[in-house]
């Protein structure tokens, strides 16, 4: 598994396994406010109830080489990503890249 470098982080756990998917406004239409209260963005992350508001983590083969900030809620089981994208066809595009499930290292 190769890690991005990241700069001067603390790994503070890693996932092998965890659900990653995108949701979007476009077709799905969460175009406004997350759980937090902030307005949704491209690359913003709903994640499940077991990641606290706040966790900051990256997806090891991410092409966009983001770190991630949980900030909203759905309805998913254990260790789930969702990661925002306007259009869906760029989601799509991102997932194929990712895989439906990936590692995931969470960072303080």
């Amino acid at each position: 598994m190769t890690v991005p470098d990241k700069g001067n982080i603390f790994v503070k756990g890693l996932y092998l396994n965890a659900n990653v998917t995108f949701y979007d406004c476009a077709v799905q239409g969460f175009c406004e406010e997350m759980y937090n209260g902030r307005t949704v963005y491209e690359g913003a992350a709903a994640c499940s109830w077991d990641l606290s508001i706040g966790t900051r983590f990256y997806i090891v083969g991410d092409p966009t080489n983001r770190i991630y900030v949980c900030e909203d809620r759905g309805r998913l089981e254990n260790t789930w990503v969702d990661i925002f994208w306007h259009n869906p066809s760029d989601g799509r595009t991102w997932q194929n890249e990712v895989g439906r499930y990936a590692p995931i290292i969470l960072i303080e």
